[in-house]
């Protein structure tokens, strides 16, 4: 690991951030946005934070968002730090417009309270973990695509997360009935999933995927469309007797306008037919079980992916941080943390994760295998004799700024030292 380590930078009310008035159950940063930073609360509020990096304070509260009814148990911000996504026990998850601080959709369908939440690799799907022991897939317009329940949790959802890799889209979750589960959830390799196509003049026809890659290009007028997925089933698009002037949104969710012919009644609209094969990719790409990784022996808190999305790390009750490989699907390794684990989250530059545990913060080096640092500050304040307990986590964009949430609801900043 070198000699680098982390120190926390002042005392209890310098280069800390104090602003709630309950535990700091969540923390979110953004590389988009580097001097801002999220803390979800159980005040019910989240915090936006402006950050100063002054001596006499490291930030200061530029907005609080308000709206939930309950703790608020989760926060996210999507990749281009324009949104947040919250979670609440109020047995709902929020948008929220970063610019303005307003609510942009509420999403409700949870039976009891929502622990977790979490963008996809392009923002366009939420997933949702909840007490009512499912997991939720949304759009961004608020509305529930599928309900993971075959397969699922047979206990509370405690946390759920996408993997950041576009290319391997899956959604790693975990709960108290001690097991973590891999959903395979959207299929994107080749030309699995169709996002727009398009005709154009000279008359062309081009199809783009969800991968980004052109698939086909005619210099003449295109009379059939077939789409595959990888399951081997075909959709086929009828012959049209006019060149079509359809045009669909780049999210494959409406078209503007259908093609401009009379067909037959058994023959269907380029539009029409569009939207069948959204059904039909939409059906192929529901979220099925991947892997059950078993060996905890107690409730699961937390899970965290890695950077590149290759690894999966696992905590909760046992006090033992528990390594997968998502591409292999199979356990790696185990690291003893000695105590109940509340948060996990791996370095974004160096090859660190960080557990906070009911006693301190522990650093481990996945080369060594080993833990290398242990953060566990001087408290000015107990609660009932015991000294606060680490319950988030969350590194700075560069790697160089490590933000921890405390249950005396102050959030308490680490910085890398050499």
């Amino acid at each position: 690991m070198s000699s680098e380590s982390l120190i926390f930078k002042g005392s209890f009310n310098v280069y800390s951030l104090v602003g709630h008035s309950g535990d700091v159950t969540a923390i979110a940063t953004s590389s988009e946005n580097p001097d801002m930073i999220l803390t979800a609360s159980r005040d019910k509020t989240i915090i936006m934070w402006t950050l100063t990096r002054d001596e006499s304070a490291y930030g200061y509260p530029k907005r609080i968002l308000h709206g939930h009814n309950g703790f608020v148990s989760d926060v996210v911000v999507s990749s281009d730090g324009q949104f947040a996504l919250s979670a609440s026990w109020d047995k709902t998850l929020r948008l929220w417009d970063l610019n303005t601080g307003l609510t942009t959709r509420r999403f409700v369908g949870h039976t009891s309270d929502v622990l977790s939440v979490s963008f996809s690799a392009d923002n366009r799907q939420i997933v949702s973990g909840s007490r009512d022991r499912t997991i939720k897939l949304w759009n961004t317009l608020g509305e529930c695509k599928f309900n993971i329940q075959e397969e699922g949790h047979t206990e509370w959802v405690s946390c759920v997360r996408f993997s950041p890799n576009p290319l391997n889209p899956v959604i790693v979750s975990a709960g108290w009935d001690k097991v973590v589960k891999v959903s395979y959830c959207l299929v994107s390799r080749g030309f699995d999933f169709v996002s727009a196509f398009r005709f154009g003049f000279p008359p062309s026809f081009r199809i783009s995927t969800f991968d980004a890659r052109c698939a086909a290009k005619h210099d003449d007028f295109t009379t059939c469309v077939i789409f595959a997925t990888s399951e081997g089933l075909s959709i086929p698009m009828r012959p049209l007797n006019y060149p079509p002037r359809s045009l669909i949104s780049a999210d494959g969710s409406r078209s503007m306008v259908g093609a401009q012919h009379n067909p037959p009644s058994t023959t269907r609209t380029i539009a029409d037919l569009w939207r069948l094969a959204l059904v039909q990719v939409w059906e192929l790409s529901k979220c099925k079980l991947r892997t059950n990784h078993f060996g905890h022996t107690g409730y699961i808190s937390t899970v965290t992916v890695s950077p590149d999305g290759s690894l999966c790390a696992s905590g909760g009750k046992d006090g033992i941080t528990m390594l997968w490989d998502l591409n292999e699907g199979k356990h790696l390794y185990s690291l003893e943390a000695g105590d109940t684990i509340n948060a996990l989250v791996f370095s974004p530059n160096r090859y660190w994760l960080c557990a906070a545990t009911d006693s301190a913060i522990k650093i481990f080096d996945l080369e060594s295998k080993s833990i290398v640092d242990e953060l566990k500050p001087e408290f000015e304040t107990t609660q009932g004799g015991r000294a606060p307990i680490a319950t988030s986590l969350a590194w700075s964009a560069d790697g160089q700024t490590l933000f921890a949430g405390y249950s005396d609801n102050v959030t308490r900043v680490y910085s890398v030292v050499a």
